[in-house]
């Protein structure tokens, strides 16, 4: 949980945190992230157009019966 006010909730606190590593490069993150998310879409697109293509076949397969 993330409390928004002092004292609501108990257990560990994170305060003052880096937001990046001492040697960390953000540049090299959002290339990283971006190239994810490039082959999740690319998985989603194929996953898509599997399922239009089996939609179609079935769609054959009813208008021939």
């Amino acid at each position: 949980m993330i409390a928004f006010e002092p004292g609501i909730e108990t257990g560990n606190r994170y305060e003052n945190l880096p937001i990046t590593p001492e040697n960390g490069d953000p540049f090299t993150w959002e290339e990283d992230t971006i190239t994810l998310l490039n082959q999740e879409l690319k998985r989603s697109d194929d996953m898509v157009m599997k399922l239009v293509q089996e939609l179609e076949e079935l769609k054959n397969q009813v208008d021939n019966h």
